[in-house]
């Protein structure tokens, strides 16, 4: 029975968000929007250069030059594209963010990694953003607010739909104002721990 017990409380210390709130796998579009925008825009060019005619500049050679330029500059784009979304891609399977022994943990990076850990009593304020990138994949960024200013840069999780997102900070929330209870609670049993009451000497109550 109290192997049980030990076993459930070890579960309990560590907490997968990650898991139960997953960031969407339109982030990785979300961080390359741009990049595949101009790659797309350089591709209709070249489309547009192979389809006009030969005499769309007086000079032929300058005009074999920039059409071959145009096309070569479109696969580079387009290369560069699939290789930050492939990057972007791998950033998001490596992240990880979870409750463990009442701190927020959140591990970012493939190779060097990033690890921040910040106590659940120092948590100030939950609250989400969107940027009109954002807006337009329906994506939400979470942000956990602590008194260090390592916290406005990495206690962010990007790439919450909103139902996930509200889930996610409701739970964290909700586990914030547990371990509140339970620090006041600490606390006041401390606190009673510590005082003694005056124990009656015996002299002091003996009469003559």
């Amino acid at each position: 029975m109290e192997n049980n017990q030990g076993q459930q409380q070890s579960k309990a210390i560590e907490l997968n968000l990650k898991k139960l709130f997953p960031v969407s796998a339109l982030t990785d579009f979300r961080r390359t929007f741009w990049l595949l925008t101009a790659s797309i825009m350089m591709s209709l060019l070249a489309a547009l250069m192979n389809v006009l005619p030969a005499s769309f500049l007086p000079d032929q050679n300058m005009n074999h030059v920039l059409t071959n330029g145009v096309r070569y500059l479109a696969f580079a784009l387009s290369g560069w594209w699939f290789a930050k979304f492939v990057y972007e891609a791998l950033r998001r399977h490596c992240l990880y963010y979870g409750i463990y022994d009442g701190h927020l943990l959140i591990t970012q990076g493939i190779l060097l990694k990033q690890r921040g850990f910040f106590p659940l009593s120092r948590i100030t304020d939950i609250y989400l953003e969107r940027t009109p990138i954002d807006l337009l994949f329906g994506l939400h960024t979470l942000h956990i607010s602590t008194p260090t200013s390592l916290s406005e840069r990495f206690a962010r999780i990007e790439g919450l739909n909103l139902s996930t997102a509200l889930a996610l900070q409701q739970l964290l929330s909700s586990v914030l104002e547990h371990a509140e209870e339970r620090a006041v609670k600490h606390s006041t049993l401390h606190e009673k721990e510590r005082f003694m009451p005056p124990t009656p000497s015996f002299a002091a109550a003996a009469t003559w």
